[in-house]
């Protein structure tokens, strides 16, 4: 293991998590080792946004060359044969202030988990350092207990309707029948030996020891042994997508998102008009390729971008869906919901064994003459909107200002595919008359101040041979620079 720092960025929605990954820069590793710690210690310090239960996409620049790195969730089932149904799943409500939805959890919406997959060949194929230096911020974490940040709160609250089905959920993020809030310490000891065991047992995690045991004991659900063995990592070099002055690199299938963002960064930026406009024709080209609800899912995701002075850099972006409400016994490790979600597990989907699922995760790199630039979001369907909203507002302004800039979303109705509804942050009087006047049959909300609903956007960069980075304070982003 070398000694010599590496000089790096990290950008994440947590304080934690990017001491993380400064923690592998300062040990001399480079962006992926940066990447891999960082997303080691969001699976503690991020509580039901992302976990070893999960997935997610990477996008990665390695020694010049892009690589897109699918370590997404699979549909279960070849071990059995059986098919998904619908009778073991419970619907939850969760309260969103404006609206109330409900979602579905239960072991029956469980997917086959792969972040730990995914990791893993990330550090075989890109890692410089050990495994054993990278665990140790997400160990002390687990073990020493963390502080609760105000969006961990929120989600903490957001999802008590699932936590509350779990005694072990409860012990961990409850305190007096309530959510753990801003400021109060979250302790889940039960982590650090997920963490070690990953350590030792890498892409192999679900079927070694008490984990495949675990695995065996869920009653409704479909994931065996053949769901693990027969899953693959894809990681692919990626071709450059010229769009105006930029190259623009982003996954391919299993994500739905890149082609919105590409094309909403094709489309003309002068005016509020022409931001929606952008928005509604990326969408309803997505909606001609696929059915109505894959652009429905209100899902939780979270994000991690790192960069280091040699160029190499990771954008990667995870999710959990809800969680299932499920922690594998005797361990740490919450299980997603991805087979109750209608935007990842569609019904075109369900009989596919092994098939990969959808989602709108879109980890993004961005090359152009003032620099690269690497970024991602929380969001769900409003992951690409929001993540090409900041590209275009870096034309004209700094970093910080482009990631604080109101953003708009656009949501269609499914079956006509028209526009039904305007969603933005504060605007001008001018650009609100403006929308009045053009679109007069069109839904409206204004939300007052810049808001959690309109993703999170991490970046780390090189901007004119300087190393900076900002994170999105709609989801308390945070950014260490070493």
């Amino acid at each position: 293991m070398t000694s010599k720092v590496m000089k790096g960025v990290v950008s994440s929605g947590s304080i934690n998590t990017s001491k993380a990954g400064a923690f592998a820069f300062e040990n001399g590793g480079n962006a992926v080792d940066a990447a891999i710690a960082a997303q080691l210690a969001a699976f503690v310090c991020e509580p039901m946004l992302t976990g070893f239960g999960g997935a997610g996409l990477a996008m990665v620049r390695h020694n010049q060359q892009i690589y897109s790195v699918d370590m997404f969730t699979a549909m279960p089932g070849l071990g059995t044969g059986q098919h998904f149904s619908s009778d073991s799943l419970e619907r939850v409500n969760l309260d969103f202030g404006n609206t109330v939805q409900s979602f579905v959890i239960g072991e029956g919406s469980i997917a086959v988990p792969t972040m730990p997959q995914g990791l893993f060949e990330l550090h075989q194929q890109f890692g410089t350092l050990d495994l054993e230096t990278l665990i140790q911020p997400a160990i002390g974490l687990a073990r020493d207990g963390f502080i609760v940040s105000s969006s961990c709160a929120y989600i903490l609250d957001l999802l008590m309707p699932i936590i509350s089905t779990s005694s072990v959920l409860s012990k961990w993020y409850t305190k007096n029948n309530r959510a753990l809030k801003m400021g109060e310490w979250c302790y889940i000891p039960e982590m650090v030996d997920d963490i070690q065991h990953f350590k030792q047992h890498g892409r192999d995690f679900f079927t070694e020891g008490v984990y495949q045991d675990s695995i065996n004991s869920l009653h409704n659900c479909l994931l065996s042994k053949f769901d693990f063995n027969n899953y693959e990592i894809n990681s692919l070099k990626v071709q450059t997508s010229k769009i105006e002055r930029v190259d623009c690199y982003t996954p391919n299938f299993p994500c739905v998102g890149g082609g919105i963002l590409k094309q909403i960064l094709q489309s003309p930026n002068n005016t509020v008009m022409d931001r929606v406009h952008a928005l509604n024709t990326a969408y309803q080209t997505s909606l001609k390729e696929l059915p109505s609800k894959i652009l429905s899912y209100l899902g939780n995701t979270t994000h991690i971008s790192t960069i280091d002075e040699k160029g190499n850099a990771v954008s990667l972006t995870s999710s959990l869906g809800e969680t299932s409400g499920c922690v594998l016994e005797n361990t740490g490790v919450i299980m997603n919901n991805f087979l109750g979600e209608a935007d990842v597990a569609h019904p075109m989907l369900m009989n596919k064994l092994g098939q990969r699922l959808l989602t709108m995760c879109t980890p993004t790199i961005i090359e152009s003459d003032r620099g690269i630039y690497v970024l991602g979001s929380g969001g769900s369907n409003r992951i690409p909107g929001a993540i090409a909203q900041v590209v275009q507002q870096l034309q004209s302004k700094n970093l910080e200002a482009a990631i604080g800039s109101s953003r708009i979303h656009t949501n269609i109705d499914g079956q006509s595919r028209n526009l039904v509804e305007i969603l933005h942050e504060p605007l001008s009087d001018q650009d609100q008359s403006l929308l009045d006047a053009h679109f007069p049959n069109s839904r409206r909300k204004s939300f007052l101040a810049p808001n959690v609903y309109f993703g999170g956007v991490h970046v780390a960069a090189i901007e004119s041979g300087e190393l900076i980075g900002a994170g999105d304070l709609r989801r308390n982003g945070a950014v260490v620079i070493v």
